[in-house]
């Protein structure tokens, strides 16, 4: 702790990490250094960085599987034919904690109360597999909270949790000049509409597997079959992107290509070392 530095820069300088990866010796030059720290570092000094109470909330909790990315997969023998996206942290990431909060004011009940109620991992796991319909959950949070609020309104305010990642629009709409796109997400109906008007390329995707239309969610294999049966295209000529190295396994394990999703400079690489882009 004593070699440490006192303050981090603003704007850190590349930093070089030998023998980390396949691609030995790679500057990490846009990575904040908490992220490097989180990355590298956090096996061996565990109360380094601050945490948080473990959620649903992917932005939020420090996922060990998230910063520990498998190695990049760019050795595929086979033509990619379909892209397939993730949603959430892909495409656009998620901040549920501000609603909770909001909502917290509106009921008196505590913030934690409000979170597990609303996006709690078991409750969301109801509506995003398709067991109830969104309209039951919102019916029952407004109810159980003591909200006044008509279901229509929480809906507005359950998708504003979504932030779109405008960034990585440009590089998809590359890649569907000249491939399938498809989107895969556990998710639920109201996120997708919310999605389907703010991706430009929404359009384009094809197709569209969701957690709720499919009844099963990611890693379950159903979930994957159901991409694999709907876009008619062999696992082997799918590339599947997702931020979870657990949804990576599967996909590899059933052979499909899979690129774990950690930034959007380390997902251009593979697509290059693939001859997508």
């Amino acid at each position: 702790m004593k070699n440490l530095p006192k303050s981090f820069p603003k704007k850190p300088r590349p930093f070089w990490f030998p023998n980390l990866s396949s691609n030995s010796h790679r500057a990490v030059g846009n990575t904040t250094t908490r992220n490097i720290f989180e990355r590298y570092f956090r096996s061996w000094v565990p109360t380094l960085l601050p945490t948080q109470p473990r959620s649903n909330c992917k932005i939020c909790s420090l996922n060990l599987r998230a910063t520990t990315p498998l190695p990049r997969e760019n050795n595929l023998s086979n033509p990619i034919e379909l892209v397939a996206f993730d949603l959430g942290n892909v495409l656009c990431s998620v901040d549920e904690h501000p609603v909770a909060n909001e909502l917290a004011t509106r009921s008196g009940h505590l913030v934690e109360e409000v979170f597990e109620t609303i996006f709690g991992r078991a409750r969301k796991a109801l509506f995003e597999s398709g067991q109830i319909t969104f309209s039951e959950h919102a019916e029952r949070a407004i109810g159980v909270l003591g909200l006044d609020m008509s279901i229509s309104d929480f809906t507005d305010l359950y998708n504003s949790v979504l932030i779109p990642s405008g960034e990585m629009f440009p590089l998809v709409e590359r890649i569907a000049e000249r491939h399938r796109i498809a989107l895969v997400s556990n998710t639920s109906e109201p996120h997708w509409k919310a999605a389907e008007k703010f991706l430009p390329f929404s359009s384009k995707l094809d197709p569209v597997i969701i957690s709720c239309d499919v009844n099963a969610m990611k890693p379950d294999p159903a979930f994957y079959d159901a991409l694999l049966q709907s876009s008619q295209v062999p696992a082997a000529n799918i590339l599947f992107v997702d931020d979870l190295a657990a949804n990576i396994e599967t996909a590899r394990n059933m052979g499909i290509g899979g690129h774990q999703f950690t930034s959007q400079g380390d997902l251009e690489e593979t697509l290059i070392d693939l001859g997508i882009i």
